[in-house]
């Protein structure tokens, strides 16, 4: 069952303590750096709530370019995941090219592991195989 996080205009965060996973939806683009004025805090208690090896789903269709203020809440984030055990990521990919590959530059700077999926019922599946192959 997912509990909600966070829901704001921009972005949702949810966890499923069954499944051991959050959930990252982005809503809606966004302005600028005010827009995630508790981001990180809202991160950290998803994180606290799950145990080590936990998966995100991250939905990015809708994201927008990234400032570099919101990179940087974003690495700082993605730092955290792995410091709190990070098992792995599976994401719908964003509409825009640039995001993209912005995404995907701070992923690899923080070794995100990852995969890309055309819907989040693929990616659900994808994690969801992952999770049985670990506990196995």
């Amino acid at each position: 069952m997912k509990i909600d996080i966070a829901k704001t205009q921009y972005y949702h965060i949810q966890i499923d303590k069954t499944k051991n996973r959050a959930y990252f939806y982005v809503l809606a683009p966004w302005n600028g750096i005010e827009d995630f004025p508790t981001f990180f805090e809202e991160w950290k208690q998803a994180v606290e709530s799950l145990e080590t090896n936990f998966t995100i789903l991250s939905d990015l269709k809708v994201m927008p370019i990234l400032s570099k203020e919101i990179a940087a809440l974003f690495s700082k984030t993605h730092n955290y995941f792995t410091e709190k055990g990070l098992f792995h990521v599976a994401e719908v990919a964003a509409i825009n090219d640039i995001s993209n590959i912005q995404i995907d530059r701070l992923e690899d700077k923080n070794k995100i592991p990852k995969n890309m999926f055309p819907s989040l019922e693929e990616a659900e599946e994808y994690l969801n195989q992952q999770e049985k192959k670990y506990k196995n």
